[in-house]
């Protein structure tokens, strides 16, 4: 019996890890038993073949200060309806200089008030007596949210104290550690106000959920709070189905594949690759080539070689057959300190993904990460730990010479997915934690 959950943030998508997570963990609810509020910028990309319930958080949830009302011009606030919101969508579309232009505006100005942390007394959200009736109305048993800000720390833990249904909080990344590092100003006050008030609705939890064993651990100690382990699970009969095994003998080129974002916590080590792949085409004349799969590829327009190839983002579902056609999976994590406090208990949503696919995988990340040490441990990737351009430029000559390593890792990392990933386990796991 499926019960009635809403949700707070997150929306239902497979553009990112957050929402292909959520919708990966809640496919087999009822669509008249889920409910979404969400900001305008996530309904526009909300799949409404998961929820058709959904509703805005604008104007009448703003309780943001002048000076962000003044920047920042919220739509209506309400329930939405997919066809309406196609409409506004490809409105907004053939505007298209008018919004670069607004985006860039608002970049400029994220960036400033984010340095005086004005965003954390200044952008706030209200329980307004819409969404008041809208959730009273939907009537729901179970609150989850993936928190990742002040204001929905705020906002659900308001939602709380007068709707007092059972809370669900999963952590994705560990951002309670760096969601200051931009401020310059009253750091430390903001630390611990944040700190505060993220243990006051930890304290009002149900259920704590995490996204690995060692943020499980982690969370323990230092909130005095257990929690479920949930990852990313995949659908085994979809990323088999059809398999072909990989092409493990190299021919006439060794084809390396990343995929997703390129950023916070991962574009150094993106970079680092393309000089170790440019130092042995030139040095030992190995024909290596790159693929990159993402919308943030303009990042690379000055590392550009001819070995480089920038591909858009395809969809999700399209996923099993591209990761079948190459040699190996890149898998990084950035070793400055930042990346290294934001990503260091976070499993990445798409290291099952490329666990399952049965192509090899090399992984690079500091030594300090869970995700290193879930690779050391479980021997599912080659893993290079320091940031050295020798140790991932023979790392990568090893992987491309010694086709019974690439077999073992590919083996193990499969074999692994299939254990411990599987969506019939797993969503079994995880509706149990909203049985009543």
């Amino acid at each position: 019996m499926y019960t009635k959950v809403l949700i707070i943030g997150e929306t239902f998508h497979k553009q990112s890890g957050g929402g292909i997570t959520l919708t990966n963990l809640f496919n087999n609810w009822p669509v008249d038993k889920l409910a979404v509020a969400t900001t305008t910028k996530s309904i526009q990309k909300s799949d409404f073949n998961k929820c058709t319930n959904y509703y805005r958080l604008g104007k009448d949830e703003d309780d943001s200060c002048l000076l962000f009302k003044a920047f920042i011009n919220k739509r209506s606030s309400g329930k939405v309806f997919e066809q309406t919101e196609k409409l506004n969508s490809n409105s907004l579309k053939s505007l298209s200089k008018t919004k670069f232009i607004k985006r860039t505006i608002l970049s400029i100005f994220y960036v400033f008030v984010e340095r005086l942390g004005l965003n954390f007394s200044c952008e706030k959200y209200k329980l307004s007596e819409k969404f008041i009736n809208w959730v009273e109305e939907f009537n729901p048993e179970f609150i989850y949210t993936q928190l990742s800000t002040l204001q929905l720390i705020q906002f659900t833990n308001d939602l709380y104290e007068i709707n007092k249904r059972k809370l669900i909080i999963h952590i994705m990344d560990d951002w309670p550690i760096t969601i200051t590092e931009r401020c310059l100003f009253r750091k430390k006050y903001w630390n611990l106000t944040i700190e505060s008030k993220f243990q006051k609705v930890l304290d009002s939890t149900y259920k704590l959920l995490t996204i690995s064993e060692g943020m499980k651990e982690e969370y323990q100690i230092r909130y005095g709070k257990t929690s479920d382990v949930f990852h990313n699970p995949v659908d085994v009969e979809h990323w088999l189905h059809g398999e072909k095994s990989p092409d493990i003998n190299v021919k006439q080129s060794f084809k390396i594949l990343y995929t997703g974002r390129i950023g916070k916590a991962n574009s150094k080590s993106i970079f680092i690759l393309i000089q170790a792949i440019d130092i042995i085409r030139n040095q030992l004349k190995r024909n290596i080539e790159l693929y990159i799969y993402s919308t943030d590829s303009l990042q690379l327009n000055k590392k550009l070689k001819e070995f480089i190839y920038i591909k858009k983002p395809i969809s999700h579902s399209a996923m099993p057959e591209l990761l079948h056609r190459f040699d190996l999976l890149f898998l990084p994590l950035d070793f400055d300190e930042s990346s290294i406090r934001f990503a260091r208990l976070s499993m990445p949503t798409k290291a099952s993904e490329y666990m399952i696919s049965g192509t090899p995988v090399l992984l690079f990340a500091p030594k300090e990460t869970y995700l290193y040490q879930h690779a050391l441990k479980n021997n599912w990737a080659k893993v290079v730990g320091e940031f050295s351009l020798n140790a991932l430029t023979e790392a990568i000559i090893l992987l491309n010479d010694n086709e019974k390593i690439r077999c073992s890792f590919a083996k193990n990392a499969k074999e692994f997915a299939l254990s411990n990933y599987d969506t019939k386990s797993v969503r079994k796991r995880f509706e149990e934690i909203f049985s009543v």
